[in-house]
């Protein structure tokens, strides 16, 4: 009984070492990023749209901004100096098709779950994003990265990789299969909440 005992523990401990420990190059990709966060007012057909259609309309209007910016810095400058016109162009969207949401704009930190965009797999953790809030935001959400600008290029016609946005550390962390020491390493910081 000891020595199972003693080989449980062995093994959480090695679990913990292996899964828990900071990944070479993931706070790289913490202060590197900045996301986009569309929530919906709810998982209803309309709601779900009208998401897609602000996503849309914010890309479209300043998607260019986000594609000339040359750090994540650049492009916290850029929504700092511009909530106001995101907020407009949220409104603008809205009344243009007859959807009367509330809705918030916010530049903030917060928690994601690990996800994967494209080829690129972002570990969880704390990021910077640009987070809009339709209504009471209880519906399914879009999520990418406005920097590196990964969701924004395609939306604008544009090519951008991975390769081109993260540095190499950083870059081998998100696109080499991590994503399953990400999730488990998430699901075992789930016991210690």
């Amino acid at each position: 009984m000891k020595n199972l005992v003693a080989a449980l523990i062995t093994a959480t401990l090695a679990l913990f070492v292996v899964f828990a420990l900071p990944t070479s190059g993931e706070e790289a990709v913490y202060e590197n990023t900045l996301r986009l966060h569309v929530l919906a007012a709810s998982d209803a057909t309309e709601d779900q749209t009208a998401k897609l259609l602000v996503r849309d309309a914010v890309l479209e209007d300043h998607g260019e901004a986000f594609l000339a910016c040359a750090t994540k810095e650049d492009a916290e400058e850029y929504l700092s100096l511009h909530l106001s016109s995101i907020e407009k162009t949220v409104e603008n969207t809205l009344a243009e098709n007859g959807l009367a949401y509330s809705f918030t704009v916010t530049l903030t930190d917060e928690y994601f779950d690990t996800r994967t965009y494209e080829a690129v797999t972002l570990p969880a953790g704390n990021y910077t994003a640009l987070k809009i809030t339709l209504g009471e935001g209880k519906g399914q959400n879009f999520w990418c990265m406005l920097y590196p600008a990964l969701c924004v290029a395609p939306a604008l016609g544009e090519e951008i990789t991975a390769e081109d946005a993260y540095e190499d550390a950083a870059y081998e962390l998100v696109t080499n299969g991590y994503a399953v020491r990400f999730r488990t390493l998430e699901l075992f910081s789930s016991f210690f909440d």
